[in-house]
């Protein structure tokens, strides 16, 4: 089992971003350090409620920590570690195997990346995006990039091996050359893990509301994938395996956690908008920081939803996220009384050259890796419309 920490807070909102957040302005102000003081203090108890084993996961220990945003690495140093004991002894459990923290470069002080280790904290996920100024001007990020190869360079110094980089393509601006010119750039100084997504416009965001106002042109969908693909074929020169759609890494360097989504695995999620998935059975926490912390404070669990999947859910579930993987979907683990429908609609994407089968496995076949949501939705339409 997997647990997930949701941190809320960021500085300043992207352009880009719809994820739950709110904006602290001034993270080092008397209100907000009292802020995320509460705030760490009510996910403490939501963990130890949600921990209780007469509640959801009776016998079924974390193997993996990840706490997401938000900016995270706003966060004091003791919090993070009290976090960390908190779900060590809630789960009775030793040591977490992968403990993994976002962050963004501005907030990648000396004094606190030095004291990360104390934490339990042994990976880093840091939110470059971009090497080119002009590029983080356009994105919103407040960084720079001397800044955040400065973050990079802190964070190998106190001995954190596992460090991962997040970039994002599809920008307008942004040459084939440019996105190379930054992975080299990163592999060079150590980067294990890239992360690599696409821009995306989603609604809420400042991008849509100037996609609507027709402020902003993206790219075409055939520059996206030629980016990509070009992108993709670099990483692999030098020795990175993409080993889910938008994630590349050396040898031993996967993400543990977010493995177990795209595999189907069993976590769990704290704080406000985090999902939870077991048993066939996914629930989400409340997205709104005042309704989560007058929840907590009132010994409640902050749920907004819980749903138990049907078997055409299940299918769903296991298709979408198994074809973003590189192995893919073993044909042994789809429903029996699905199975032989989602092989015979496969066939003209096989035929196409667009899917193969590989040792039990259906998988897309490397140039055509951008499909995985187009065709997972395809194979699972054809056992919708297959007639009862």
């Amino acid at each position: 089992m997997h647990v997930y920490i949701h941190i809320p807070f960021c500085v300043k909102k992207c352009a880009y971003c719809n994820f739950y957040s709110v904006a602290l302005h001034d993270a080092k102000s008397r209100e907000s350090l009292s802020t995320l003081a509460e705030y760490t203090n009510n996910l403490i108890n939501e963990i130890k409620l949600c921990a209780d084993p007469t509640l959801f996961f009776q016998n079924i220990l974390p193997s993996t920590l990840f706490i997401g945003g938000g900016t995270p690495s706003l966060l004091p140093l003791k919090s993070i570690r009290k976090i960390y004991d908190t779900v060590l002894s809630g789960f009775d459990i030793n040591e977490i195997s992968e403990f993994t923290i976002e962050a963004n470069p501005e907030s990648m002080t000396l004094g606190k990346v030095f004291g990360l280790p104390n934490t339990g904290i042994n990976r880093i996920s840091i939110g470059i995006q971009s090497l080119d100024d002009d590029i983080l001007k356009f994105l919103g990020r407040i960084h720079n990039r001397e800044t955040g190869l400065l973050a990079l360079q802190l964070a190998f110094d106190v001995g954190i091996e596992n460090i991962s980089a997040d970039l994002i393509y599809g920008i307008p601006g942004l040459t084939n050359q440019m996105l190379k010119q930054d992975i080299e750039t990163l592999v060079n100084l150590g980067v294990k893990h890239i992360s690599m997504y696409s821009l995306t416009i989603e609604e809420g965001s400042k991008f849509w509301e100037n996609v609507k106002q027709h402020n902003l042109t993206l790219p075409s969908s055939d520059k996206l994938a030629e980016q990509y693909y070009s992108a993709s074929e670099l990483l692999k020169e030098l020795g990175f395996s993409a080993y889910e759609l938008s994630n590349f890494a050396l040898p031993g360097y996967e993400c543990q956690h977010n493995m177990a989504y795209w595999l189907g695995e069993s976590y769990l999620g704290f704080g406000p908008s985090a999902h939870s998935y077991h048993n066939f059975s996914r629930w989400a926490n409340v997205s709104s920081l005042t309704e989560y912390n007058a929840l907590i404070g009132g010994g409640k669990v902050p749920l907004a939803f819980k749903e138990n999947l049907t078997p055409i859910q299940q299918l769903e579930e296991l298709i979408m996220t198994r074809l973003r993987t590189l192995k893919g979907v073993n044909i042994f683990e789809i429903n029996s009384i699905f199975r032989d429908t989602i092989i015979e609609n496969a066939k003209p994407l096989i035929d196409n050259g667009i899917l193969e089968i590989y040792q039990n496995y259906l998988r897309l076949r490397d140039n055509s890796r951008l499909l995985a949501d187009g065709v997972a939705a395809k194979l699972i339409t054809a056992v919708d419309n297959e007639p009862n």
